[in-house]
């Protein structure tokens, strides 16, 4: 997949973040709702997976997912607790999400927990 992605123009990066997001939401059984928008620009505060919504608790190495929203709590009457365990293969989420962080750092919770940070550089010919 890594080459595809490459010869396509993606980012390392970027590359991490789909696969984070794709492997966490594999494992905790999550809708591509619950990790992605639509669309650029289309982000919804109460229908994304936030920052603040992964805990990485360091003594367990486990990544706790906090789901507040779903197809079956479309009110979000409650929370669901999905734990991520750290397995340290190349299938772990925990790495995998990890990894995203340093790619992409936040200092707010309110970020998505997926997001990919698009720069372009404008470059001026003479």
């Amino acid at each position: 997949m890594n080459g595809f992605a490459r010869d396509h123009g993606h980012t390392d990066a970027a590359i991490g973040c789909v696969w984070a997001s794709i492997s966490i939401g594999c494992l905790a059984m999550l809708r591509k709702d619950n990790i992605s928008s639509g669309k650029a620009g289309t982000f919804d505060l109460h229908h994304c997976i936030l920052r603040g919504d992964m805990i990485f608790i360091p003594q367990t190495q486990a990544l706790w997912l906090r789901c507040r929203f779903g197809k079956t709590n479309q009110f979000r009457e409650r929370a669901h607790i999905v734990p991520l365990q750290y397995t340290g293969g190349k299938l772990c989420p925990v790495l995998a999400y990890n990894a995203h962080l340093v790619d992409f750092p936040s200092d707010s919770e309110l970020q998505p927990a997926f997001i990919v940070v698009n720069v372009r550089r404008c470059h001026i010919h003479s």
